[in-house]
């Protein structure tokens, strides 16, 4: 881990949750409640970036204690959540989770919390579910539950696209951060035939134009093409494939160019397919994107 970036994997998990979507994961090993946040903040698992858990539920409560009777954890494990008496206005309980969600939901143990030692403004969960307060340095904690939270998508759909040889429209997402600063935008095209060949397209205007079976909604000036052989794309089984772009790097018709917050662009998938003359091509939506 060390500050570095890892995919995260074990034979038993991580474990889905249908409820919110979102993945969960034993990770043992005796740490300070400061080590094990830094953990799990280190880690990804599927492009998702990973946490301490928060748990905002009775039910996503006894979603994590199965997480832990699966892989067979024993001992306690840390949550997602502090007091920090040095804040400006804090009062107690002042319990708040790290990703600053409501505090809304609590299974604190008999008599907890307590600040029965000095510093217990962490909590760890108990094998039995229940919650503990606990310093920092409380040793005897034999892992965290790190929950990875996928990307929410941003932008907006524009322009009318057509169906493809299978009936249904390609569609078109942005994850990431919409920050420009950030540089973290992955576009993430679905719903289009399995198996064809298709590359991303931009420009800094949105249009309606019919090209093949399709409606070209970029441009129609300045349209780039991310048409190195590193960002052709192939969909897979379910019809998908992505790219993570850059936004010091954007093509254009003549050179590449950085975007800048407050700067709109639009971008659209355009993919190979099959019509009933033969060999043609289809788009996805076109989606807009405006930087923060």
């Amino acid at each position: 881990v060390g500050g570095y970036i890892v995919e995260f994997d074990t034979a038993d998990g991580p474990f889905l949750n249908p409820a919110n979507g979102h993945l969960y994961d034993y990770v043992p090993g005796t740490r300070s409640f400061a080590d094990a946040r830094a953990a799990a903040e280190a880690l990804v698992q599927d492009g998702a970036p990973g946490n301490l858990v928060t748990i905002t539920s009775a039910a996503e409560n006894e979603f994590v204690v199965g997480v832990l009777e699966s892989v067979g954890a024993a001992g306690t494990v840390w949550l997602g959540a502090l007091q920090d008496p040095g804040a400006t206005g804090f009062s107690e309980p002042g319990w708040t989770w790290l990703t600053g969600e409501p505090f809304s939901y609590s299974i604190w143990g008999a008599i907890e919390p307590n600040d029965d030692n000095v510093g217990e403004d962490f909590i760890e969960m108990l094998t039995d579910g229940v919650w503990n307060d606990a310093n920092d340095l409380f040793t005897i904690n034999q892992g965290f539950v790190v929950e990875f939270v996928p990307p929410a998508p941003f932008g907006d759909t524009h322009c009318t696209r057509l169906p493809h040889s299978t009936g249904v429209n390609g569609t078109l997402v942005a994850v990431g951060s919409p920050i420009a600063a950030f540089n973290d935008v992955t576009l993430e095209a679905g719903s289009m035939p399995p198996g064809q060949f298709g590359i991303f397209v931009c420009s800094e205007f949105g249009g309606s134009t019919p090209v093949a079976e399709g409606i070209l909604c970029v441009g129609p000036a300045n349209i780039g093409r991310y048409f190195l052989s590193s960002q052709l794309r192939q969909a897979d089984a379910s019809g998908s494939f992505s790219l993570e772009i850059d936004l010091t790097e954007v093509p254009t018709a003549f050179f590449p160019v950085s975007l800048q917050p407050g700067d709109t662009w639009h971008f659209q998938a355009w993919h190979r397919d099959f019509a009933g003359a033969g060999p043609t091509a289809n788009f996805t939506d076109g989606l807009r994107i405006t930087l923060q």
